[in-house]
């Protein structure tokens, strides 16, 4: 048996309040994937360098409280962690948990969400990074929006 290293991921477990107490989000994993083809998961995927940021203090909401709830981590990696929980949600479901000003990032105007589309396009194949389209649209990363509730290691 070849024992690999776990890689770091971020998942994100999305709730609303509902009349049933809540919803929960989770996305269809295409059916030609290698890995859980068809099956509903939760938004979430690695950790990718980029996700660690250079200079995360002016694009973060809650930024201290984030790193402190992960004191297993090193600063950047715990910053990293929950980059790449808003990354993965915006890349596979089309949330965006970033403010500009004290709004929600939305999509209700027909340019905002073609543009945005694009900035989605270009995260999934790699061609910008996340703080390149927060700085570019003068954003902040919601992590204040955001629980740590667990850090798993798989086995």
């Amino acid at each position: 048996m070849t024992i690999v290293a776990a890689r770091p991921a971020s998942t994100v477990v999305l709730l609303r309040p509902s009349t049933q107490r809540f919803d929960v989000c989770l996305v269809r994993r295409h059916d030609q994937v290698a890995f859980m083809g068809g099956a509903h998961v939760f938004p979430g995927g690695r950790v990718d360098e980029s996700d660690c940021l250079s200079a995360p203090n002016p694009i973060c909401d809650g930024l201290e409280t984030a790193i402190h709830q992960m004191p297993m981590l090193s600063r950047a990696q715990a910053i990293g962690h929950y980059v790449a929980a808003i990354r993965e949600l915006f890349e596979e479901a089309g949330i965006f948990l970033a403010r500009r000003g004290s709004q929600f990032v939305s999509f209700d105007d027909p340019i905002e969400a073609a543009r945005f589309a694009e900035y989605r396009n270009q995260l999934v194949k790699r061609t910008t990074t996340m703080e390149e389209v927060v700085q570019r649209e003068h954003l902040r990363l919601a992590f204040d929006g955001m629980v740590w509730f667990a850090h798993w290691l798989t086995p």
